[in-house]
């Protein structure tokens, strides 16, 4: 399944969005119907080329205004989740 839209890379707030690539088909709809309600989601494919993707991921996390963890039984999680803790604490 193609990509949705490209990833949100801007200063306005966005949605960081966590998922497995095996959930793609149940999560890109998902990806699609926030863009379409007017959030900036981010998702992986906002990570360029080279890039560290641990580091990308972890700035990613910290510049969110609200985590979406999509799977087959996608839900909202809060903010501060043990990845962003962990990052903000050790930068990987």
């Amino acid at each position: 399944m193609d990509k949705p839209f490209p990833a949100y890379r801007g200063n306005e707030p966005y949605v960081f969005v966590r998922y497995a690539h095996e959930d793609r088909d149940v999560v890109y709809p998902e990806i699609t119907r926030l863009h379409e309600q007017g959030f900036n989601p981010w998702y992986d494919e906002g990570i360029s080329a080279g890039k560290n993707w641990r580091a990308a991921i972890g700035e990613s996390l910290l510049g969110a205004i609200q985590a979406y963890k999509g799977d087959r039984g996608g839900h909202v999680e809060p903010r501060f989740t043990s990845e962003i803790m962990r990052f903000s604490q050790t930068g990987s």
